[in-house]
């Protein structure tokens, strides 16, 4: 089970069907893709013995218990880690049959306008030439969601994401991507996060200033409310942009991590590449990107996938 989930990227599903069809039952009873889930998403496997999985509503904060060499491990620790990050790939993909699709980048590419995720599409144009191509699918819905129109072709976008993959299957060439972009990327958005920081002292102090001032009588309660109410919003605001610019450092800090550490990965991928079927490489393709962020002008920038077990 663990084998062909990892290797061939076959859901819980997939798999029941498999081991049905080959005869391989329960003492005559068929599998079903809910006790592959079980199997699979159990540390069991790995020989671990955790208390407290299936809490109880009654006690929804109950601790772990997490008891080593109970059982035979099945899997080695670095196994059980691959399996669960494939598990969490499917997981978080769209559902469907995104995975045995054709589009190399399907559940990959995603707009970089919006965030949202481009999906292949295939078609022929009034001369009967066929053509295949990612677009948003928010922009296909609404232009509310997203105003742009991001659409390329299939057979431009895929070369153009490998080629671009390629610079990080040389050490050297990793280390000097992330001196001449990570820092500097990373410097502005401390900066940044610095200057929020700051604004949202200084609201704070302005705020205590005003209450000290109504304590002494120079302001009363209207005055007080008026002065503060801009604030407060003032300090929503401040609070959001700061945490989503925590996260940020955090992402980009990751993708450095990550970066460093796939270019033999990349380089194995890249030279067998062509010799792969869509979904295999597809299956390669998603342990190493999270996401590669296209926008409607052919920029296009790539996150990395954190490595299993990190």
């Amino acid at each position: 089970m663990a084998r062909v989930s990892v290797d061939e990227n076959l859901g819980y599903k997939a798999i029941a069907d498999s081991l049905n069809e080959r005869g391989m039952t329960r003492n005559g009873r068929f599998w079903v893709p809910a006790s592959i889930q079980l199997i699979l998403r159990n540390p069991a496997i790995k020989g671990l013995f955790v208390f407290g999985r299936n809490r109880k509503k009654s006690s929804p904060n109950q601790e772990l218990i997490e008891v080593p060499g109970v059982f035979p491990p099945i899997l080695t620790e670095e196994e059980w880690d691959l399996l669960q990050q494939r598990q969490d790939i499917r997981k978080g993909a769209s559902k469907g049959s995104v995975h045995k699709s054709k589009y190399l980048l399907s559940s990959i590419a995603k707009c970089g306008h919006c965030g949202g995720p481009m999906t292949g599409k295939a078609g022929a144009n009034y001369e009967g030439r066929l053509y295949r191509s990612y677009q948003c699918v928010n922009a296909k819905k609404t232009r509310v969601k997203c105003a742009f129109h991001n659409s390329h072709s299939a057979r431009k976008f895929e070369p153009a994401v490998l080629k671009y993959l390629g610079q990080f299957s040389d050490p050297r060439r990793v280390a000097e991507l992330l001196d001449q972009s990570g820092p500097s990327n990373l410097k502005r958005i401390k900066k940044e996060l610095g200057r929020a920081e700051k604004q949202l002292v200084a609201l704070d102090r302005d705020f205590h200033q005003n209450l000290d001032l109504l304590k002494k009588g120079v302001l009363d309660q209207e005055e007080f409310g008026r002065a503060n109410e801009k604030r407060r919003d003032e300090r929503a605001s401040a609070e959001v942009r700061i945490a989503e610019l925590r996260n940020q450092v955090e992402q980009t800090q990751t993708s450095e991590e990550s970066a460093s550490s796939f270019p033999e990965k990349i380089k194995t991928f890249t030279e067998s590449f062509e010799e792969m079927e869509t979904p295999k490489a597809k299956a390669i393709l998603q342990t190493i990107l999270e996401a590669v962020y296209v926008w409607n002008d052919d920029r296009i920038e790539i996150a990395f996938r954190q490595p299993a077990g990190s």
